[in-house]
């Protein structure tokens, strides 16, 4: 619903209004699943005032490409493989700053969800 704030009515955007101007606007994150929200938005003209509402169309999730992969994901299977590896390479895969991708495996071995230790830029599995 959106909602007119001069004239204080409601009105359904599929049935009720007809868009203007239509633009999508895409979430800064993916899910869990690694879908990013794709939400459609416009601007109608109030049918009772005439002032120009903005609101959302709708939201739909996008497909998943081949291959992706989450950050989690990656952590995981890396930590997970047994072997030795290097911390720098991996964060730039990734693109994060290494400090964080530390912080997250320190914490996965506190956890005891990773075996193993951080020795200077690496990661060794016991």
């Amino acid at each position: 619903m959106v909602k007119c704030k001069p004239c204080a009515k409601e009105f359904n955007p599929q049935t009720e209004l007809t868009a203007e101007k239509t633009w999508n606007v895409f979430s800064p994150m993916p899910d869990k699943k690694g879908r990013i929200t794709i939400t459609q938005m416009a601007t109608f003209r109030c049918p009772s005032c005439g002032k120009i509402l903005r609101g959302s169309l709708g939201s739909k999730k996008a497909d998943v490409p081949e291959g992706y992969r989450t950050h989690k994901q990656i952590v995981s299977e890396s930590v997970a493989s047994g072997e030795k590896f290097n911390l720098d390479e991996l964060a730039d895969e990734m693109g994060v700053k290494i400090e964080n991708l530390t912080k997250v495996i320190l914490a996965l071995i506190k956890k005891g969800e990773a075996k193993g230790q951080v020795k200077g830029s690496e990661f060794i599995p016991n």
